[in-house]
């Protein structure tokens, strides 16, 4: 059964059990929920917990996940890590860390001892270029990872999110809401949803990234380097903004 937050300031039901602190509508400077929380209202549509990049967000405008650092990908592991172990350190090579960054993030591996271990993080210091970092995460690893090989540290996809009109960015939802930089807010992820459009859009067709920052295009061309967003629902016409059936996170 549906569960009916506390309060009309919020007033939506959630079929996933949460009450909720912050309101569909709500953009806020304080987090009231983790980032990544997920919540499906009884309509069917889906929302994530999000927080703005350094840039404010429109509403119906899609945002995409933060652009991952070079310098944070292939990471040495500078310290051998025992199998049941919750913490890694890394040595990121050409770009420094500042405290926190990859928090509700992932560090994904890399070395041939023990390849495809990914972790949720749960915290970590700053560390300056080529300085080590140790990573601490909710789950230990279960294989023993030795020292030579790599990680890659992995941004939550719903943690400083940005309009982007780089269409090969991973997009991941839709504000309700004008969000101001590094406010917190719900994102939606599945369902109907109203976004900008950059082109005609059919009833039916495809729907991706646009090449007008925070748009969507038919996917007339067929492309296949550029990820879904959803399919169109209604004829709409360039520079309005045109009912999408979000298909990115259920």
């Amino acid at each position: 059964m549906p569960v009916k937050t506390t309060g009309s300031k919020y007033g939506f039901e959630t079929t996933t059990g949460l009450t909720t602190q912050q309101g569909l509508f709500e953009a806020l400077d304080d987090p009231k929920h983790s980032i990544g929380t997920r919540m499906q209202l009884a309509d069917g549509r889906v929302f994530y917990y999000a927080k703005a990049g350094a840039v404010a967000l429109s509403k119906g405008y899609l945002n995409m996940m933060a652009l991952a650092i070079a310098g944070h990908e292939l990471c040495d592991v500078a310290v051998a890590v025992d199998a049941f172990d919750a913490q890694i350190t890394l040595t990121p090579a050409t770009a420094p860390v500042t405290v926190n960054q990859y928090a509700e993030g992932y560090v994904s591996t890399r070395s041939v001892s023990a390849m495809g271990q990914m972790r949720k993080i749960r915290s970590h210091p700053a560390a300056a270029i080529a300085a080590n970092v140790e990573v601490t995460t909710y789950d230990p690893f279960t294989e023993a990872i030795t020292t030579g090989g790599f990680a890659d540290l992995v941004k939550n996809p719903y943690d400083e999110v940005i309009e982007s009109a780089t269409e090969e960015n991973l997009a991941v939802g839709v504000p309700l809401v004008d969000v101001a930089a590094d406010y917190y807010f719900w994102n939606q992820t599945y369902g109907p949803a109203n976004i900008l459009s950059d082109d005609v859009i059919n009833p039916g067709a495809t729907v991706i990234p646009g090449t007008v920052a925070g748009s969507v295009a038919e996917n007339a061309a067929a492309l296949v380097t550029v990820s879904a967003v959803g399919i169109g629902m209604l004829l709409s016409v360039d520079a309005t903004h045109a009912p999408v059936f979000l298909m990115l996170a259920p």
